[in-house]
């Protein structure tokens, strides 16, 4: 079984935002999940940002 890691993408949110904070994660550790999939919100000075998954998979 392969691992497949992924780096979040995060929209650029300007100049002075340098780091974001996970403030819910929406999904538990084994779970499959699809593509499209809210699975963490973070948030920054300026604003939050829902993360999606990119296509189908597991959370390990």
């Amino acid at each position: 079984m392969s691992t497949f890691l992924i780096e979040i993408p995060v929209p650029s949110m300007g100049a002075t935002v340098h780091e974001l904070t996970l403030i819910d994660l929406f999904v538990e550790a084994e779970s499959r999940i699809s593509k499209g999939q809210k699975v963490a919100e973070f948030e920054s000075d300026k604003s939050v940002f829902e993360f999606e998954a990119p296509c189908d998979g597991r959370i390990r």
